[in-house]
């Protein structure tokens, strides 16, 4: 409440004067002019500014937190109608609402036309408007101040947490919402007022094909991991997937289109992981000593058709070096026969193994040899303990192959042989002459790669004599006799990856 005695002063004072016992932002348009003579003793702020702005024959409107004071000419430029004269004023103390939460919706709904003050303190709400918005405030306040009731709201498209999230933001705070997204509804419990005008926002926003959910089977990838590369292409804030690796399903919930997308884009990723059948064919070849370096791979490349060549492999032990080539067919006669001008060619092993992309085969032709090591092992107490413990060790010919397919009908691999042998032993461990190397080549579908050079030196003991007689049991001893002879064992790899599907009815078809 404010005093207020002035006379003759100038209005934009007198505005000011107001404004800042009220507490409130004014401004003043330059179409406000006049003196004012005034006696007001104990008047609202708010009142007396009706009663100076009446006094001057001019027109004013809340916007914004600022009270705008102009010319009743300005006002009906700017709003498209006359400023009206005979507004009312009214009081109206809430039993129910909170006046503090409904101020957001009353301002909302009667606008600029009106002018809304809460009192927190005593739970009241002042509005002056004219009498026609009057009364649509009081009805728009009876039917917000009642006993609060609960409302379930069907969703046909919108996701229930959505749809929550837009509501929310114009319900008052005394209201509560529930999201039920399993029966995709909302449940909420506010006034009947503003229940009515939740279910007109949905039926506004609710629109659409509706949400679609699908359950796809998955044959060959991980669950998991494909509901995490579909996610990416889910409708944001919108779609749901899962999955279930125990029945290898995947469910996901989205708008029809976004679905059918899913599903293609599972089936696409959804398919079996090709595999690399090796079929290899490890051959020996015994030279003699007069052959030092082993077989000539260059004398050979033409009789054999190879396709490609690669250099030497850098030597890393003694005797030891690898050469590759790549055989344009599978005839493994001509390598044989090739081979045979060397020395006798024996097939030491044909083993065959099932490589998926990405992975390492291994071929061992060999023996395991065993020995034993003594742990000894102290306790707390003092105590000494030993411990038998027999390790195995693999040698002879170990082959280790990395494949990765390339495109349609190419094959990258990494292919590291090894010959190793048992030359001794120290205090009971054997010591193993062991030659490795590595290399990379890329090879096309069903071609045969050659690995050659794996020489080691070994002396071989054989019985030379008469023919026929140096057989016969008993007296070949007097027509024979023992002689032994360093020779050279070469081995050579043949290694044919055929890119498979994991269906096929492979036959096992050999040329010797």
């Amino acid at each position: 409440m404010m005093q207020l005695n002035v006379k003759d002063v100038s209005v934009q004072e007198v505005l000011k004067l107001i404004a800042e016992s009220g507490d409130f932002n004014l401004a003043i348009g330059g179409g406000v002019k006049g003196h004012v003579t005034l006696f007001v003793d104990e008047m609202a702020p708010r009142d007396l500014l009706d009663v100076v702005v009446g006094i001057i024959d001019a027109a004013y409107i809340e916007e914004n937190g600022v009270i705008w004071v102009m010319s009743k000419e300005n006002y009906e430029s700017i709003y498209g109608q006359k400023f009206v004269d005979n507004l009312v004023t009214r009081t109206f103390t809430l039993k129910q609402a909170k006046v503090k939460e409904i101020m957001p919706t009353m301002k909302s709904l009667l606008g600029a036309k009106a002018i809304v003050t809460p009192d927190l303190s005593r739970n009241m709400v002042r509005i002056k408007a004219s009498p026609k918005l009057m009364k649509e405030a009081a009805e728009m306040l009876a039917a917000i101040d009642k006993p609060t009731l609960t409302r379930a709201y069907q969703l046909q498209s919108m996701p229930a947490d959505m749809a929550a999230e837009l509501v929310g933001k114009m319900l008052s705070e005394q209201a509560t919402i529930i999201e039920d997204p399993i029966n995709q509804r909302l449940v909420i419990n506010s006034s009947e007022f503003e229940l009515d005008q939740v279910g007109d926002i949905i039926e506004m926003l609710d629109v659409g094909g509706g949400l679609q959910s699908t359950v796809l089977t998955i044959g060959y990838a991980q669950p998991d991991t494909l509901a995490e590369a579909l996610r990416l292409h889910l409708t944001a804030d919108v779609g749901k997937i899962y999955s279930d690796s125990r029945s290898r399903k995947i469910v996901a919930v989205d708008y029809p289109q976004v679905i059918e997308v899913i599903t293609h884009l599972a089936a696409e990723f959804d398919v079996p992981l090709r595999q690399v059948l090796i079929e290899a064919k490890i051959i020996q070849v015994a030279t003699s000593r007069e052959v030092a370096t082993g077989i000539d791979w260059a004398i050979l490349q033409d009789q054999m058709n190879l396709t490609g060549s690669f250099p030497a492999l850098a030597t890393t032990s003694p005797g030891f070096r690898g050469d590759f080539g790549d055989l344009a067919s599978k005839n493994y006669k001509i390598v044989v026969e090739a081979l045979e001008t060397y020395g006798d060619t024996k097939l030491l092993s044909s083993p065959r193994l099932m490589v998926v992309d990405g992975g390492t085969g291994l071929i061992h032709v060999g023996s395991q040899v065993p020995y034993k090591t003594i742990d000894t092992r102290e306790t707390a107490a003092g105590t000494i303990n030993q411990f038998e413990t027999v390790v195995i060790i693999d040698v002879g010919v170990k082959l280790e192959v990395d494949v990765n397919i390339q495109g349609e009908d190419m094959i990258a691999m990494k292919v590291r042989p090894e010959v190793s042998a048992v030359v001794g032993e120290s205090d009971g461990i054997p010591i193993v002459d062991a030659s490795t190397v590595d290399s990379s080549l890329m090879v096309q579908n069903g071609n045969t790669v050659i690995l050659g050079g794996l020489i080691k030196d070994e002396t071989r003991t054989t019985r030379e004599g008469v023919p026929i007689l140096s057989r016969i049991p008993l007296i070949k001893y007097l027509f024979s006799h023992i002689v032994e002879k360093d020779m050279q064992g070469e081995l050579v790899i043949l290694l044919t990856p055929q890119i498979m599907t994991g269906r096929e009815n492979h036959e096992q078809k050999y040329e010797f």
